[in-house]
């Protein structure tokens, strides 16, 4: 049995903290499962972060490395035959990039009409 514990104006009788051990120690692990939630969102939020911060360059250098080189279209001279040659060069993902560009286009419908392309070819 726990008994109550005067506090602070508790001398004058005011309050009393009746609260157990028991219940003080599920509130600790409560503030405690808070704290790990909080920090396992910090981690999360800052490993997102990372991979943004690191993929996109990447995918910018590939983009760049193909416009030199020919296979991908300069920006805003795309063509449907531009999209039909990385289909065949088994650049879905590019194919998708790059028919998203000519007609404005959810990512699902590029997909589909790369997909329809695919079998096509």
């Amino acid at each position: 049995m726990c008994w109550p514990e005067w506090t602070g104006a508790a001398a004058n009788g005011l309050s009393r903290d009746t609260t157990t051990a028991h219940e003080q120690t599920f509130t600790a692990a409560k503030s405690r499962g808070w704290e790990i939630s909080m920090s396992l969102s910090l981690w999360v939020a800052i490993i997102t972060a990372l991979l943004l911060v690191v993929v996109q360059p990447l995918t910018w250098f590939q983009i760049t490395k193909l416009r030199r080189s020919g296979h991908y279209p300069e920006r805003g001279k795309a063509t449907m035959a531009d999209v039909e040659r990385l289909v065949r060069m088994g650049s879905r993902v590019l194919a998708m990039r790059c028919y998203r560009e000519i007609h404005g286009c959810s990512l699902r419908q590029a997909k589909e009409a790369v997909d329809a392309l695919q079998i096509k070819h």
